[in-house]
């Protein structure tokens, strides 16, 4: 069986209807929305940036260290929008932040993207997919490639990194600097990461993550 196939017999069965576009909080299945910016902190400010992005990391790396263990299956989807005959090279970082040997893994490329986002940079898709142990993935230099995106800094992974965990059935994103969703639709797990990540959640969402995980009688940080 191909990686590719793998994946959407995981998705058809754990997120059925799922489709891996953004933003993974809006799809109707439970989950959670976090903010990876410090509102002290000016991420326009060449003074601030670096100290910016650096809180960006240390928040995103608090949040994977609770939601995914060393042991853990791991499927990584990545999907870059492209022009033409661009394709997804074994030069790519993500590549490099695998541990040798390689890992199994599947190119794939689409005539299309996934969905007509007017947003989209690109006429198709080209996708990598991954299967290991968390622990063979250097998921810190991921992050920080991510945190990258819309600043003049290398490395810098442009694209979506969707991080599957086949061992709890959680999908995470890192969409930007900004933030990153978490959903699941195991009710009690996101209730712990709630629980133990609150004072990271977006405040914008925290009322509607209340209601859906029916945390209505937990009163929001202050």
């Amino acid at each position: 069986m191909t990686l590719n196939s793998e994946l959407k017999q995981y998705l058809a069965k754990n997120f059925p209807g799922l489709q891996l576009t953004q933003p993974l909080f809006y799809k109707k299945i439970p989950g959670l929305r976090f903010d990876l910016q410090d509102e002290k902190l000016e991420a326009g400010s060449n003074n601030n940036l670096q100290e910016y992005l650096a809180e960006v990391n240390r928040r995103i790396n608090i949040i994977y260290n609770e939601v995914i263990n060393a042991n853990d299956d791991i499927l990584i989807f990545y999907n870059c929008y492209t022009w033409k005959r661009r394709k997804i090279r074994k030069s790519n970082y993500i590549i490099k932040q695998l541990l040798n040997p390689l890992p199994p893994h599947q190119f794939k490329r689409t005539n299309t993207p996934p969905n007509n986002d007017k947003y989209f940079k690109g006429d198709r898709s080209c996708q990598l997919i991954i299967k290991d142990k968390a622990s063979n993935i250097n998921f810190k230099n991921i992050f920080k490639a991510i945190s990258h995106t819309d600043f003049y800094f290398r490395p810098v992974i442009e694209g979506e990194v969707y991080i599957i965990n086949e061992t709890t059935n959680i999908i995470i994103l890192m969409y930007d600097d900004r933030g990153c969703d978490v959903i699941s639709n195991d009710i009690p797990i996101l209730r712990s990461y709630y629980n133990k990540l609150s004072d990271l959640v977006l405040e914008y969402d925290r009322e509607q993550i209340i209601k859906t995980l029916s945390l209505d009688n937990v009163n929001p940080p202050h």
